[in-house]
């Protein structure tokens, strides 16, 4: 874990903080292979997105002009941890990065890991991020497990927006934006990007055995390479990760995770609210 959000963290000091090419440099001999095959992009900014963005375009290419999300969220601190694919793409993530005062520096901020100016490490939750794509995909992700918790707690939906924002985490397989991902499985295999997400979820293994954490794998769920024999590892099926939804019915992955975080959510509101 230590490589992986040191690795980041020196990435948003030097080369997020200058270079229009926002990869993480150890992956860019891959990349210019894809490149080659039109599956990546570059785009300098929002007038750029404006003139060509396609989200039915067939090629789905990478993109390497906006901050990468290798995580969201305080991955030390976290309770609960997704594990996804990779970041979509929208029009709203050139505008919020290019435009939109402040955005950007909510991203490096994130991969440095300081949340010293803000009450929302997983930044999607936050109330004034309600404009911005990720936001609407968290916001339908996270629905009913936020629902089911303020109903078992008593506590107000402010109150458990907040405590999620602070105990939750999402790690990507992939760092970098596309409206889908359609890469060949041996540049994930490859990637430096990659290899550095999955040792880190090789290192939170442990605390899941120990029941100190809880990893749900909802998106490329073989390639993460996790165990069968854990109560709080889950693993969706094909059929669920096709949707990636976090039902809370009796049984469901929403469910295990709203009955992992509650005792934390009763014995930490005295601490967060």
């Amino acid at each position: 874990m230590d490589v992986f959000l040191r690795t980041w963290k020196d990435w948003a000091e030097t080369v997020g903080a200058a270079s229009p090419d926002q990869s993480l440099p150890e992956d860019r001999t891959l990349l210019s292979e894809l490149a080659g095959a039109q599956r990546v992009v570059r785009w300098g900014g929002w007038r750029d997105c404006q003139e060509q963005f396609d989200p039915w375009d067939k090629r789905a290419p990478i993109h390497t002009g906006l901050v990468p999300l290798p995580f969201v969220g305080d991955v030390r601190r976290a309770k609960v941890y997704f594990l996804l694919l990779n970041p979509g793409l929208s029009a709203t993530d050139y505008y919020a990065e290019y435009e939109a005062d402040g955005f950007r520096q909510r991203l490096l901020s994130n991969l440095r890991q300081d949340f010293a100016q803000t009450e929302y490490p997983f930044f999607p939750l936050d109330p004034r991020c309600a404009w911005h794509s990720g936001n609407a995909f968290w916001e339908r992700k996270l629905k009913h497990l936020l629902l089911q918790l303020c109903e078992r707690s008593g506590h107000s939906h402010a109150q458990v927006r907040k405590f999620l924002a602070k105990n939750i985490c999402a790690i990507e397989m992939l760092p970098y934006h596309s409206v889908r991902l359609d890469v060949p499985g041996k540049y994930l295999a490859r990637l430096r990007s990659c290899a550095l997400a999955r040792e880190c979820v090789g290192a939170l293994v442990p605390q899941a055995r120990d029941g100190h954490s809880m990893l749900v794998a909802m998106r490329q769920v073989d390639v993460w390479q996790v165990p069968l024999d854990c109560k709080h590892i889950v693993r969706f099926s094909a059929g669920e990760a096709r949707g990636a939804h976090l039902s809370t019915k009796e049984g469901a992955a929403g469910r295990r995770v709203a009955d992992f975080l509650l005792p934390h959510l009763k014995s930490e509101s005295g601490q967060i609210f």
